[in-house]
């Protein structure tokens, strides 16, 4: 089965999704971040932003998920790497040493 969807299919799911979440929650979403792959083109990366958008969101930052995973980790001295496939192999890596972020 092919999935082709129409630009306001795809507002409409985004948007959807945020109201879910925000009943969930008790309160209107606002803002939000987006966390992007490692080594996707800068094209692929304003996508992310653009999800948001879609949903009524402002974009408040864009961030490469290795660093993402961290402000949840918080990992003093050691490494995230992300690998993923799409088309293609990607791989991304962020290091931290004495909590200093170190590429």
């Amino acid at each position: 089965m092919v999935w082709l969807w129409t630009l306001r299919e795809r507002w409409s799911f985004s948007a959807r999704m945020k109201r879910q979440v925000e009943a969930k929650l008790g309160f209107e979403l606002k803002s939000a971040a987006s966390a992007f792959p490692p080594g996707v083109p800068q094209a692929e990366v304003r996508a992310t932003a653009n999800v948001l958008y879609a949903a009524g969101l402002e974009c408040s930052g864009l961030i490469d998920e290795p660093s993402a995973a961290n402000n949840v980790l918080q990992i003093r001295d050691g490494a995230i790497v992300d690998v993923w496939r799409r088309n293609h192999w990607y791989c991304g890596a962020a290091g931290w040493q004495g909590g200093l972020h170190c590429r």
